[in-house]
């Protein structure tokens, strides 16, 4: 059998994500905890199609941090669900973020419905949708239950403004793609 080169890797990866987005976004939200757990393997995977700007990860050898502010549900799926696997070759840590936390020291920060945050260069900021329209200040990833379906918009001057490019194939496969103000 050939080994999987990085070449062939990223269809495959392509390819998996489309398979995960057309099952997770098509999944019904009748209860709480499964769309908590959709939305945390939504964010796992999430981090394979965006690039960070060079030195926003540290240290090769640093973990890749994902923040939780306002969610204990979702505080406790993360860390269940994202034990022992890694992110960019670092293992991943999940952590509390509270709202007075001034700069917390995350890659990733997901915002629970009517959390704020500050953005800033190489914070991928995700955040829970009142309704089935994003916020101009939801960050760059926006979660919406449109349908009884969980879906994400992406909001490219989220993006913009925190340094982060969004892979095409992320942006396919998103409900609305916002583009960035020019």
């Amino acid at each position: 059998m050939d080994p999987v080169t990085p070449a062939r890797r990223r269809p495959l990866l392509a390819f998996a994500l489309g398979l995960l987005t057309a099952g997770m976004s098509h999944a019904q939200t009748d209860d709480a905890g499964g769309e908590v757990r959709i939305k945390a393997e939504f964010l796992y995977k999430f981090t394979a199609y965006v690039d960070w700007p060079d030195g926003a990860l540290g240290a090769i050898d640093a973990p890749f941090v994902i923040g939780v502010q306002g969610s204990e549900a979702m505080l406790g799926e993360l860390s269940q669900t994202l034990q022992g696997r890694t992110v960019q070759a670092r293992p991943v840590q999940v952590r509390r973020v509270r709202a007075a936390d001034a700069d917390p020291a995350v890659h990733l920060l997901f915002l629970a419905q009517g959390e704020t945050a500050s953005a800033r260069r190489g914070l991928l900021l995700v955040s829970e949708g009142a309704s089935g329209e994003a916020s101009p200040r939801a960050g760059a990833i926006q979660f919406l239950v449109v349908g009884g379906r969980v879906r994400f918009d992406v909001l490219l001057d989220g993006a913009e403004r925190a340094g982060l490019r969004m892979s095409s194939r992320l942006l396919s496969v998103a409900h609305k793609v916002h583009a960035a103000a020019r």
